[in-house]
């Protein structure tokens, strides 16, 4: 047994499947990239695209995981997040609903609610404030909750703007028809 065939063996009986191994590749040919794999080891690990892109076509690439730099996850994920935030501008805005910069546009959860700075940049795109649903369960996340959510509080948030001046009675009263 190599001295390689040993080191892989000893990690992943040390991990004994509790975590992923992953191989950093740097500088190392697609050869012996593939003895590990052969061996056990299925996540690689190559932090320039460019060394990557050299060795992808050399590599056994079944089952095997690639990982990704912050900068090509940027690369892919911005423009789908500009997509999204123009497509519910445009809904909006589509709908014949005339709503104040005072509205609320609420994540429900996954997606741009889930990753750093998501609210803030959709809110920008929006011009508009964006809120995050917390979470505590999955009824209460769920697209139909969020709608209801957003409505009520579109309602209460108009009443509450025409009787800025009259005080909380009128707000009620409006509120519940009286």
């Amino acid at each position: 047994m190599t001295e390689l065939e040993q080191n892989v063996k000893k990690v992943l009986s040390t991990v004994n499947g509790r975590a992923t191994v992953l191989a950093a590749t740097k500088t190392v040919a697609p050869e012996r990239i593939n003895l590990i794999y052969d061996m056990g080891i299925h996540t690689i690990g190559e932090n320039r695209v460019q060394e990557l892109l050299e060795k992808y076509d050399a590599l056994d690439r079944d089952g095997v995981s690639k990982s990704f730099t912050r900068e090509e996850v940027a690369n892919v994920l911005e423009p789908r997040v500009e997509e999204i935030a123009e497509a519910i501008h445009d809904a909006v805005k589509g709908s014949g609903v005339r709503l104040g910069n005072w509205s609320v546009a609420y994540l429900t959860g996954g997606g741009l609610a889930i990753n750093r700075g998501g609210r803030d940049f959709l809110s920008a795109k929006l011009d508009r404030p964006v809120r995050e649903l917390p979470r505590k369960t999955g009824k209460l996340s769920s697209p139909v909750y969020t709608s209801v959510l957003g409505l009520l509080d579109l309602i209460i948030d108009t009443l509450v703007n025409a009787n800025a001046n009259r005080g909380v009675r009128a707000f009620f009263n409006n509120l519940f028809g009286g």
